[in-house]
């Protein structure tokens, strides 16, 4: 009787060509999930802190000042926040929350607070909320808003109009 081994000790020849593809495609896997760390040229956290948004409450809430009742969260931290979620590529919303939980010192700098029995609480809006910002403001809202962002980064040299 003739043995037919293929490299491996005591083993049938092909179980032996299974397992090595087999740990070749795990490992072709590993470097293939394994994304580097990708440095940022400018921290986001930089843009909100250089940046001015108030002009997005008097876009979309332009009345909040004179209003009663409860005010919620700022529209300028909403947008903000989904401002953020576009800088570090963050895929949903309800990821977005995640990002926020695990990350507090984000509430204070996207000025994530809202007014509860008479104090100010930093605190992460639910998912919902953001969905119903982004439907209040709505498109002409968003145009005019990204619109004032484009005219001020030209104008501080961050960024040249083309077309």
């Amino acid at each position: 009787m003739s043995n037919t081994n293929s490299g491996r000790k005591g083993g049938d020849g092909a179980l032996a060509s299974s397992y090595e593809s087999s740990c070749g495609r795990v490992k072709d896997y590993e470097a293939k999930k394994r994304k580097p760390i990708r440095e940022e040229s400018f921290p986001a956290e930089e843009v909100f802190r250089r940046n001015d948004f108030s002009y997005v409450d008097a876009i979309v809430d332009p009345d909040r000042a004179h209003r009663r009742g409860p005010k919620g969260y700022p529209p300028s931290a909403m947008f903000m926040a989904l401002l953020l979620m576009y800088l570090k590529e963050i895929r949903s919303v309800l990821d977005l929350v995640r990002f926020l939980d695990n990350n507090p010192g984000w509430l204070r700098t996207l000025g994530l607070k809202k007014r509860v029995s008479g104090a100010e609480v930093y605190s992460v809006p639910d998912r919902t909320r953001f969905y119903r910002f982004a439907g209040r403001v709505g498109v002409d809202g968003m145009v005019e808003i990204l619109s004032i962002i484009v005219v001020r980064l030209m104008k501080n040299g961050i960024i040249r109009g083309r077309s």
